[in-house]
């Protein structure tokens, strides 16, 4: 992970096996991708794209589920991201607009050409931080100046 980045938790959707098909983990890996790809263009569509970063995903079994580990980008010698200031005075707002955008999901066909079939996508859970939960990471990570501390 970046050093310029907060790891803030993680959302998984499900997406049902294929009927009649026994997936290889590759085929798993695949759905999962696709399943990124289309949360990634949900968020560079929102007023989240600057803040929030996909950080990386896992896929499980069952129905298939997608982790997607999600991270902010604190503004640093490029000016791109957010300041800590601004992360911990406006994190509620931006908590509620990354669960918004994965419900936004629910029901979105994946298309599968190679199997000629079509697959549904439904937000599963998330693991966000909650607003006290980041700012102790904030302070442990010691991201804060003491003037900045001082401020909030």
């Amino acid at each position: 992970m970046p050093a310029d980045t907060l790891e803030i938790g993680t959302i998984s959707f499900c997406v049902n096996e294929p009927k009649g098909r026994a997936l290889s983990n590759e085929e798993v890996n695949y759905i999962g991708t696709r399943v990124v790809d289309q949360f990634s263009a949900i968020l560079q569509r929102s007023n989240l794209n600057e803040t929030i970063k996909v950080l990386r995903f896992e896929s499980r079994r069952g129905c298939i589920i997608i982790t997607i580990s999600l991270g902010i980008k604190i503004a640093g010698s490029t000016g791109a991201g957010i300041t800590l200031v601004t992360l911990l005075k406006d994190y509620e707002k931006i908590r509620r607009g990354v669960k918004k955008l994965a419900e936004d999901m629910n029901g979105l066909r994946l298309e599968l050409e190679k199997w000629s079939q079509e697959l549904r996508i439904w937000y599963y859970r998330d693991d966000i931080k909650k607003t006290e939960e980041l700012k102790k990471t904030v302070e442990q990570e010691k991201l804060l100046s003491k003037d900045e501390h001082d401020n909030r």
